[in-house]
């Protein structure tokens, strides 16, 4: 539910840890492509994720700790 409300809410920053549990992988796509069309508009993601998201090349820092 917390990600159908933000497809639905104007937020700046959205904060997401492990979005993609439980999706499969239409639902990874669909969260893939709302996450594009948020960082389009200007918008900031910060996600915490083992799942390699498929975004631009520009639209996203990678930070890996060990």
């Amino acid at each position: 539910m917390g990600l159908s409300r933000l497809c639905l809410l104007r937020r700046a920053l959205w904060v997401l840890d492990e979005p993609t549990t439980a999706l499969d992988a239409d639902g990874v796509a669909l969260l893939e492509q709302h996450l594009s069309a948020h960082l389009g508009d200007g918008g900031i993601a910060l996600v915490a994720t083992h799942h390699d998201l498929a975004l631009a090349a520009g639209a996203k820092h990678t930070l890996q700790l060990q």
